[in-house]
């Protein structure tokens, strides 16, 4: 049961370090883009 429970929060802390990274390339590309105009 801890080796699931363990599982899960790394699973989830993984996700929510892909978000992070793709809401930064996203701002990053937001911010290239206003600087071309």
């Amino acid at each position: 049961v801890l080796l699931d429970l363990a599982r899960m929060i790394f699973e989830e802390q993984s996700t929510i370090e892909h978000m992070v990274f793709r809401i930064l390339t996203h701002t990053q590309s937001l911010i290239q883009c206003q600087r071309v105009q």
